[in-house]
């Protein structure tokens, strides 16, 4: 037994050593054999009917240069063509950046040339959206008052009390039959002070969380056949966008909650009251913005969401990143976008009016 014993901690040894040489031995320098690819124009855009045409170009990088920063092309020629028109010359801001004066409309075919010394020139298209249908269903205002004076005090003679109110706003999405589109939601709070901006704050938005009520026609929740149960990187990445593959004509709810503090009053022993927190006055902003996408628009997206989260993956096969710029690379997309917006305007004593 003993020689037993000693030879398994023998084989036990030989085999750490092995290991070691394994991990630790094995690095080698491999030279690159490949074609090293002359650099090509980028070309990236994202237009809308809110604001001008403003694109921006820049130098491909190398595949295995991860330290060299991207250089902006500063000596080009872009024209910008409506509907097989040429419109305008963008003219060079900075850093890459190229604006015209023309803002797209709906329906418009957009196309990009751009051309610079030692590149071939290329050019991308693209379509304005329609505008998707998206409109109020239903709200609710639900107004509660707590007693909070746990939170002040140990005193059994004061008490505390919170009023507050919870708005629940059903938004509906009406899906047209057989067209296929492209969505991306998102919502922001801008806050005032007599009309004077004073803040804005991006809010997360979660689909598996607003499209709870709707249902598919298989029985599940709408949010399960969108997304399904894997929760991978990129699907969290894409939170806020989907397509209609599976709700075409089909109408869609989004549900909103939103929480406000309105104001926290004081008793004393004695029976008289006193606002203590009320912070106000100002105004709140809510914006609900659902945008249609172009599909090259979509299609990059996701796509480049899916290629970030296996880039450092060994064993995964790259994914190619959607690009619609021929002889170049980049992406040309489109977006348009319907809001709902609504005010709360909250008042130094606690008051306040909602204004749609």
């Amino acid at each position: 037994m003993k020689q037993q014993s000693k030879m398994n901690k023998k084989s036990i040894s030989c085999i750490i050593l092995l290991c070691a040489l394994l991990f630790c031995a094995c690095e080698k320098e491999i030279e690159f054999k490949g074609d090293v690819k002359k650099p090509v124009l980028v070309l990236n855009g994202y237009l809308t009917p809110d604001e001008n045409v403003t694109v921006h170009l820049s130098k491909s990088r190398f595949v295995m240069d991860d330290h060299t920063p991207y250089v902006s092309i500063e000596n080009a020629s872009v024209e910008l063509y409506v509907n097989g028109v040429l419109k305008e010359k963008l003219v060079y801001g900075n850093e890459g950046n190229y604006a015209g004066q023309y803002r797209p409309r709906i329906g418009d075919e957009i196309e990009v040339r751009a051309s610079a010394p030692g590149f071939e020139a290329v050019k991308a298209k693209t379509g304005i959206p329609q505008a998707p249908v998206f409109e109020l269903a239903d709200s609710t205002l639900t107004h509660t008052v707590k007693d909070v004076s746990s939170q002040f005090t140990d005193d059994p003679g004061y008490t505390f009390k919170q009023w507050e109110h919870v708005n629940k706003i059903r938004l509906r999405l009406k899906e047209e039959k057989n067209e296929e589109n492209f969505y991306f939601i998102k919502a922001e709070h801008n806050l005032y002070d007599k009309d004077k901006s004073i803040g804005k704050e991006l809010q997360k938005v979660e689909l598996s969380k607003v499209l709870k009520g709707n249902i598919s026609d298989t029985g599940n929740p709408l949010e399960e056949v969108l997304w399904g149960e894997e929760d991978s990187g990129y699907k969290r990445q894409l939170e806020n966008i989907f397509s209609d593959a599976l709700v075409n004509g089909k109408e869609l709810f989004f549900n909103f909650e939103y929480y406000e503090n309105l104001k926290t009053v004081m008793k004393r022993p004695n029976g008289n009251e006193e606002i203590i927190n009320a912070g106000g006055p100002f105004t709140k902003e809510y914006v609900i913005a659902l945008s249609s996408m172009s599909s090259d628009y979509y299609q990059f997206v996701v796509s480049a969401a899916k290629s970030y989260n296996v880039d450092e993956n060994p064993f995964v096969e790259p994914v190619q990143v959607r690009t619609n710029v021929e002889n170049g690379l980049g992406i040309l997309g489109a977006y348009t976008t319907s809001r709902f917006v609504f005010r709360f305007e909250k008042y130094a004593e606690g008051g306040y009016s909602i204004q749609w």
